[in-house]
C-alpha cells in the first residue's frame, strides 16, 4: 500500500456549488458559515485511507455498530441521552413514560458529576470499578472483638480464584489485637508532644521550609483523637488485610503494590512472638486506653486546649482573627503587670531610704555568701546524660515483647508515611490511596464520591496523625532500639527536627503529606463553591418534593402541615402551662398599641387582670411532679434549658402555622 495521503480541503472547496441565491452575495458570505458548509460534505470516521491512482479506495472501521465517529466523550452522550429522555417524558402520565435513560459505563464519571474537585483528586480514574469500590472498603473496615468470625470481602471468582475473599477469623483476631495496640502506639506519641517546647511545636506545625507558624501545634481533644486514630486504625487494617492476601493477587484485587520495606515489616509484626500471650497484649491495650482520656483531661488544666480545627491547622479566617485578638488581650494583661509593677518601683511614696539601709547592712553577707556559691559551683563539674534524664534512660524493648511488638507497628507507620513518591504520582503511595477510599460515597444523585466540603476533614484527620508520628520520629522521648532510633538529644534538637520536615513534612516535599496538605487546601477553596449538601428535587409527576434522601413530602402532607403546626404548638403550650388551663376570654382582650414601653404588652394591661399570672404559673412549675423547674432548694438548670429549648419550638411552630395558612390567602 503506497503512502495515504491527508483531505485537502482546498480541492473540496473548488468542486462545492455556488450557494443558493436566498442565501445572499458572494461577498457576504463569511468564512464561518463556509467552514459550516464544508463540514456538511463530510463526516468524521474511526478510520480513512486514500491511495493514489485511477481507483481511489479507502477502509472505514466500524465500532459500536457505527461508521461515524463520537466526537464527544461517553460520559458526555450518556448525559444527553438522559436529558432528552426526560425532555421526552415531560408531560406524560407515569403509564406512558419510556424506558429509563441507559446508565453510564461504570468505567466513566457521569457528565454531570464531573467538577474541579473530582479532576484534582482523579478519583474516577483511580477507583473507576465499582467492584474494587467494595472490596477496598471491605478491606478497610476494623472489629474491635472478632472472636473468631471471618470477614467476607468479595466473590472472588472475578479475579481468578477458586474461591470466594474471605479473611479467616484467626487473622481478624490477630488485627484486630493490632488495631487495639494503635492506642499504645499514638498514646506514646501525645506524650512526646507534652514534653515538646513550644518553639519545636511552632515549627512541627509550618508547612513552610524556613519559616515557622505563630502557634504551636496542640493535642485535640478526646473525642476528636478518636475520630482520628480511627483514620490510622483503618489504614492499617486494610495494608494487613492486603498483606494477607495470595501475593500473586494483590496488585489485580486491590490496585495498591505494598514496597519491600513495608513487607518486612508486616513478616516482622505477624511473626512475632508477643501472639503467643494475647492476654498481656489485651492487658497493655486496656491500661493505655483507660489512661488515655485520664491523661489528657489533665493535661488540659494546665494549659489551654485550642479548637479541633485550629489543632490540626484546619483553620478558618474567622476562628484565627478571633484566636489572634484573644492571644492580643492576654500579651496586655501581661503587659499592664508588668507596667503596675514597674510603677509600684518608681512610686515616690516608697521608703526607699529604709530600703537602702536594709541592702547596705546585709551587703557583707551577700558577698560571703557569693564566694560561697562560686566555690561549690566550680566544683559541681559537668553533668552527664544519665544523669540529667535519670528515669528515662531504659535498656530497650527485649526481644518477643509486646513492646517491640509496638515499635514495629511504629515502623510500619512510619514507612507508611514515609514512601517515596515515584513518577511523581502520588496517589500510588498507600496513604493517598486509602484517602482516596474515605472519599467513597453512596449517595443516591449517583455520586460514587464525596465533595470537598464533606471530605477535607479526613485530610485534616490524616495531617494530625502524621504530625504525631513524624514529631515522634525525629524527637522520641525514649528510643526504639528495635528501629535503631536513638531518644531526643539535649543539644540541636531543632536541626534534627528539621532533617525530617524538610524531606517529608513541607510542601516543597515530595511526600504523601505534602500531597495531603495540597488536597486539603484545594478543598477547602473548593468547598466554598460546592452546591448545598442537600438540593429539593421534585418527583416526576410533581407530586412528592424530597430534600436529600431521609424527607419526602406529598403535596397531600403538605396541605395537611398547618394541622400539624396547630398540634405541636398546643402540645408545647399546655407542657409550658403545666397544664393550667385559666378561663380567659379572649374576646374581652384589650391592647394598647401606643404604649412603646419596655416591657410592655396586653398582658400587662390592666384590663386584662393577667399582669401577676406568671406568678401562679411559677408557682405550678415548683410544684409540678413531671418536669418542674425546681429541685431540692434550687433550680434544676437542665429543666430550665429544656424550658427554653420548648419556648422556641413554641415560636417556630406559631410562625409556621401563620405562614402555611396565609399561603392560600395568595392563590
Amino acid at each position: 500500500m503506497e503512502r495515504p495521503n491527508t483531505i485537502s480541503y482546498e480541492s473540496m472547496k473548488a468542486s462545492l456549488s455556488n450557494p443558493p441565491d436566498d442565501c445572499g452575495s458572494k461577498a457576504s458570505l463569511t468564512r464561518s458559515s463556509r467552514r459550516r458548509d464544508l463540514d456538511q460534505q463530510f463526516d468524521c470516521v474511526y478510520l480513512q485511507t486514500w491511495t493514489t491512482g485511477s481507483a481511489r479506495r479507502y477502509w472505514i472501521i466500524n465500532r459500536g455498530g457505527s461508521m461515524v465517529r463520537q466526537v464527544d466523550s461517553p460520559a458526555v452522550q450518556a448525559h444527553l441521552r438522559s436529558v432528552l429522555t426526560r425532555e421526552f417524558n415531560r408531560g406524560k402520565l407515569p403509564n406512558e413514560m419510556t424506558a429509563a435513560p441507559p446508565v453510564a459505563p461504570t468505567d466513566t464519571t457521569a457528565f454531570a458529576l464531573q467538577t474541579p474537585w473530582l479532576e484534582r483528586t482523579g478519583w474516577d480514574q483511580t477507583y473507576n470499578n465499582k467492584d474494587r469500590r467494595e472490596v477496598l472498603t471491605a478491606l478497610t473496615r476494623t472489629f474491635t472483638s472478632p472472636g473468631g468470625r471471618e470477614h467476607r470481602i468479595r466473590h472472588g471468582q472475578q479475579y481468578g480464584l477458586d474461591e470466594d475473599l474471605v479473611s479467616p477469623g484467626a487473622d481478624e483476631d490477630r488485627i484486630a489485637c493490632l488495631i487495639r495496640l494503635v492506642d499504645v502506639m499514638i498514646c506514646r506519641c501525645e506524650e512526646t508532644v507534652r514534653k515538646t517546647s513550644r518553639h519545636m511545636l511552632c515549627w512541627l506545625r509550618s508547612t513552610k521550609a524556613s519559616s515557622t507558624y505563630s502557634k504551636p501545634f496542640t493535642l485535640v481533644q478526646p473525642s476528636s483523637s478518636t475520630k482520628y486514630r480511627l483514620l490510622l486504625k483503618r489504614c492499617l487494617a486494610m495494608v494487613l488485610r492486603i498483606y494477607r492476601l495470595p501475593p500473586d493477587k494483590r496488585l489485580q484485587v486491590t490496585g495498591l503494590a505494598l514496597t519491600r520495606k513495608q513487607l518486612q515489616f508486616l513478616d516482622a509484626i505477624w511473626t512475632h512472638e508477643a501472639f503467643r500471650d494475647l492476654a498481656t497484649l489485651e492487658e497493655l491495650a486496656g491500661k493505655y486506653k483507660r489512661s488515655a482520656g485520664h491523661t489528657q483531661a489533665a493535661a488540659g488544666l494546665g494549659e489551654r486546649i485550642q479548637n479541633t480545627k485550629e489543632d490540626i491547622g484546619d483553620n478558618y479566617e474567622k476562628e484565627e482573627e478571633e484566636e489572634d485578638e484573644e492571644e492580643e488581650s492576654e500579651e496586655d494583661e501581661i503587659e499592664d503587670e508588668e507596667n503596675e509593677e514597674e510603677d509600684d518601683d518608681d512610686d515616690p511614696n516608697n521608703n526607699n531610704d529604709k530600703n537602702h539601709n536594709r541592702e547596705g547592712q546585709r551587703g557583707d553577707n551577700h558577698q560571703e555568701e557569693d564566694r560561697g556559691f562560686t566555690a561549690w559551683l566550680n566544683n559541681l563539674g559537668e553533668i552527664t546524660d544519665e544523669e540529667e534524664y535519670g528515669m528515662e534512660v531504659e535498656g530497650g524493648a527485649a526481644p518477643g515483647s509486646p513492646e517491640e511488638l509496638i515499635e514495629l507497628l511504629f515502623g510500619l507507620t512510619l514507612a507508611l508515611a514515609t514512601q517515596p513518591v515515584v513518577n511523581g504520582q502520588p496517589q500510588r503511595t498507600v496513604l493517598i490511596y486509602f484517602s482516596g477510599i474515605l472519599g467513597f460515597s453512596s449517595s443516591p444523585d449517583g455520586s460514587a464520591f464525596l465533595p470537598a466540603r464533606s471530605y477535607t476533614s479526613n485530610l485534616s484527620g490524616l495531617v494530625y496523625i502524621l504530625r504525631l508520628i513524624f514529631l515522634e520520629y525525629a524527637l522520641p522521648l525514649q528510643a526504639y532500639p528495635t528501629l535503631a532510633l536513638k531518644r531526643r538529644p539535649r543539644v540541636g534538637q531543632l536541626e534534627r527536627l528539621q532533617s525530617i520536615r524538610t524531606k517529608y513534612m513541607v510542601m516543597e516535599s515530595q511526600s504523601p503529606m505534602e500531597e495531603l496538605l495540597s488536597l486539603r487546601n484545594y478543598g477547602q477553596v473548593m468547598s466554598r463553591t460546592d452546591t448545598p449538601p442537600h438540593l429539593l428535587r421534585w418527583s416526576d409527576d410533581g407530586q412528592v418534593v424530597s430534600l436529600g434522601d431521609k424527607i419526602s413530602i406529598s403535596m397531600s402532607q403538605f396541605r395537611r402541615l398547618p394541622d400539624h403546626f396547630i398540634t405541636e404548638a398546643v402540645r408545647l403550650c399546655d407542657e409550658m402551662m403545666f397544664s393550667w388551663d385559666p378561663a380567659i376570654d379572649l374576646s374581652t382582650i384589650s391592647d394598647d398599641m401606643a404604649n412603646n414601653k419596655e416591657g410592655f404588652s396586653f398582658v400587662m394591661h390592666p384590663k386584662n387582670k393577667l399582669d401577676t399570672a406568671y406568678l401562679q404559673l411559677f408557682d405550678r412549675a415548683s410544684k409540678a411532679h413531671r418536669n418542674g423547674l425546681f429541685r431540692g432548694n434550687g433550680w434544676d438548670w437542665h429543666a430550665v434549658f429544656q424550658y427554653f429549648k420548648k419556648d422556641e419550638a413554641l415560636l417556630s411552630a406559631i410562625l409556621s402555622t401563620i405562614q402555611h395558612s396565609c399561603w392560600g390567602l395568595h392563590d
